[in-house]
Parts: structure tokens; sequence; C-alpha cells
């Protein structure tokens, strides 16, 4: 049970990255860019998550 709402989680804020990514998407930047700010926020979503396991 606690995997199934750790995934669910997980699917949350991948989700929430991407909906980011798109409204960023909008102005057009570079794709290096676009690809530049998924790394770096699934790095430090995988941070956070890591720091609030028990």
């Amino acid at each position: 049970m606690i995997s199934l709402m750790h995934d669910k989680q997980d699917e949350s804020v991948r989700q929430l990255i991407e909906e980011f990514l798109t409204a960023r998407a909008t102005r057009k930047p570079s794709p290096h860019t676009l690809e530049a700010y998924r790394r770096d926020l699934r790095a430090v979503a995988e941070l956070a998550a890591e720091e609030s396991t028990p």
C-alpha cells in the first residue's frame, strides 16, 4: 500500500513537471532549455522524495 501511494505521488509530480514544461513551451525556449528544466526538476523531486522517506 505504501508503494502504491508513493507511485501515485511520483506520477503526480511527473505530471506537474510536464504541465510546467508545457506552459514554458509557449514562450518558445530552446529544446535544450526545456530538457534541462525537465532534468533539474526531476532531480529535485527525487531528492525531496528521498528526504521525506522515513
